[in-house]
Order: structure tokens, then C-alpha cells, then sequence
């Protein structure tokens, strides 16, 4: 079972964790650097902007690792890609995406920084304990999801009245309330179920991740690339990747790490 250890932070990956983090590290610096392919100055790269995004990602795929390890250190990182996304969504006036980052999921993850650190104080071995769902609670999740969606889909369609009397900015409609109402419910709940150390918060974050193929094909319908553009597309796309895998990887590696403890358990 792997650990939290006193290796050194590449020394204690584990082979796919260290491809993991090379791949997405790179994928990172190329969408950073980008513009230059077409065109762009390097000082033009130097932006308060650009750098605030390229410390979003990285810290995006530090998150990745720590959390499908079920370490501790992982709100660090955690903390760190929610307010600088929130920060990069509010110059983008996507001012939904600020509420959904800052509203609601920072509160959830100071919640799970000390649900995780009072887990963690439990175990003679330092690892979180792990919990999976009874079929009741899969129940109420699933209504409680479905709930949520119907209400935030109203929500989404009144922000730019809301938008417009907190702010005096005018924003245009979300086109697709429906879709977007349920990925960011889905990211809530996963969230909330990351906080509370359930196995299942791996099925919301896969789910959340589907939008990834909407995304490439809307991206093959792209004909003409500005840099800014290419920036968007490649951290968006980079993004999707790395949590689609990241999450498929988590849930593979929980179930482990859950497997191997009852067997420790009950050796007791």
C-alpha cells in the first residue's frame, strides 16, 4: 500500500505518478508558451494573467497526484488552483464560475482540510481513512443531485439580473444552462464527497469529466487560431485530460488503498 513517507516527493511517486506528472507538467509550460508559435513576443508571455494561469495548472496536476494518493497535502494545492481559477474566471467575467469556486466549493474544502487532518490523526500509518457508500446513501446522493440540478439551472438562467444589480455589468445568457447546471453540480458533489473521504466522490469527477468530449468537438470546428484562442484551447483541453485520467487513476487507486487497510484491519 503506498504511504505518506519521508522520501523525497519524486522518490515516494510510483512509476505511472511520475509519467503523470512529467506529461501534465509539460502540457502545462507548452500552453504557457504557446503564443510564441504564433508569433507572440516572449515578454508578452510574462503577464500577471498568463503566470496567475500557469500556476493554476501546475498546481491543477500537483492536486491530481496528492488526492488519489489521499494525502493531507493535497488542500494546499487544492486551495491554491480554486482561488487562482476563481481570480482568472472573475478578469474573464465568467462570474459564474467565480460563485461556483469561491461559494461553493472553497467552504467545502476547508471543511475537508480538517475532516482529512482529523482522519489522518487516527491512523498509526498516516493515511486517511477511506469510506465507501451504503446503498442508501447512493439513494439520497442521487436525489439530492437531481434536486440541486433543477435549481441551479434557474439560478444560472437569473445571474445576469443578479450579475447586473451586485455589479452593473451586463453578461449574455449562459447558452447551455442544462449542461453546465450539471457539471457544476457535479463538481459540488463531488467535491463534497472528496471532504468526506468516499470512494464514490471518483464516479462525479469521472462524470464531471464527459464534457471533455464536447469540448474536442467543438475544438475541431475551431478554423482560425489567435494566440489567445490557442492559450484556451490548449489549457482547456490539457485540463480535461489530466482530471479525466487523474480521476480514472483516483478511483483505481482508492479502491486499493481501501482493499489493502480492511485486510490490515482484520488481522487484528
Amino acid at each position: 500500500m503506498e504511504t505518506v513517507s519521508k522520501k523525497s516527493f519524486i522518490a515516494s511517486l510510483s512509476l505511472f505518478q511520475k509519467i503523470f506528472l512529467i506529461v501534465f507538467l509539460l502540457a502545462s509550460i507548452l500552453s504557457f508558451l504557446s503564443p510564441i508559435f504564433m508569433g507572440s513576443h516572449v515578454s508578452d508571455l510574462f503577464t500577471v494573467l498568463s503566470l496567475v494561469g500557469l500556476v493554476c495548472s501546475v498546481s491543477g496536476v500537483l492536486t491530481s497526484i496528492y488526492q488519489a494518493r489521499g494525502e493531507v497535502i493535497v488542500y494546499v494545492f487544492l486551495f491554491t488552483n480554486t482561488l487562482t481559477y476563481a481570480w482568472l474566471a472573475w478578469k474573464g467575467d465568467l462570474y459564474g464560475q467565480v460563485f461556483q469556486n469561491i461559494v461553493l466549493l472553497l467552504p467545502i474544502q476547508v471543511f475537508g482540510l480538517y475532516s482529512w487532518r482529523k482522519s489522518r490523526s487516527k491512523s498509526d500509518d498516516n493515511q486517511i481513512d477511506i469510506k465507501t457508500f451504503t446503498g442508501m446513501q447512493w439513494v439520497l446522493c442521487v436525489i439530492a443531485s437531481l434536486v440541486a440540478w433543477y435549481l441551479y439551472i434557474d439560478f444560472i438562467e437569473y445571474l445576469p439580473h443578479l450579475v447586473k444589480a451586485l455589479f452593473n455589468k451586463t453578461i449574455t445568457p449562459d447558452p447551455t444552462p442544462v449542461l453546465d447546471a450539471l457539471t457544476t453540480v457535479l463538481t459540488v458533489m463531488a467535491m463534497f464527497l472528496t471532504a468526506n473521504r468516499f470512494i464514490e466522490q471518483w464516479w462525479f469527477w469521472i462524470f464531471c469529466n464527459v464534457g471533455a468530449v464536447l469540448f474536442i468537438e467543438q475544438l475541431m470546428h475551431v478554423k482560425h487560431f489567435t494566440p489567445s484562442v490557442l492559450v484556451g484551447d490548449l489549457s482547456g483541453l490539457f485540463n480535461w485530460l489530466q482530471y479525466g485520467v487523474g480521476a480514472i487513476y483516483g478511483f483505481y487507486l482508492w479502491k486499493k488503498m481501501h482493499k489493502e487497510k480492511n485486510k490490515i484491519n482484520l488481522t487484528y
